[in-house]
């Protein structure tokens, strides 16, 4: 789907939201719309990503989540990037000098 001309992001009363395309970003804002929280639309959009951009976002992928708690002050992570391949050796990365971007190196299993 051409995206040329339409906004990634979107701005409500109390929100602001963007996103690769711009139908996971209204697919998010019509998630709080309803009266869902921002983590609700968070899930969504990545959803609707899975379907508008399948080559950069998908179900069995990898992801960070970070959320901050006004009410107590805190903040919680989660980390769902994954397993590296174990039978490579570190020495093999470090003389890559950075972590490879192609091939089976570069794949990680969802954990």
């Amino acid at each position: 789907m051409p995206t040329q001309g339409r906004p990634k992001s979107q701005y409500g009363r109390l929100t602001a939201l963007a996103s690769g395309h711009h139908l996971a970003t209204l697919t998010a804002q019509r998630v709080v719309e309803q009266g869902g929280s921002l983590i609700d639309a968070s899930i969504a959009a990545s959803a609707m990503l899975t379907v508008t951009q399948p080559h950069a976002s998908s179900l069995g992928g990898c992801g960070m989540l970070v959320v901050y708690d006004a009410a107590s002050h805190t903040v919680q992570v989660l980390n769902g990037t994954g397993r590296a391949p174990a039978a490579t050796p570190v020495q093999t990365l470090q003389q890559a000098g950075a972590m490879p971007r192609h091939g089976v190196r570069a794949a990680v299993t969802p954990t």
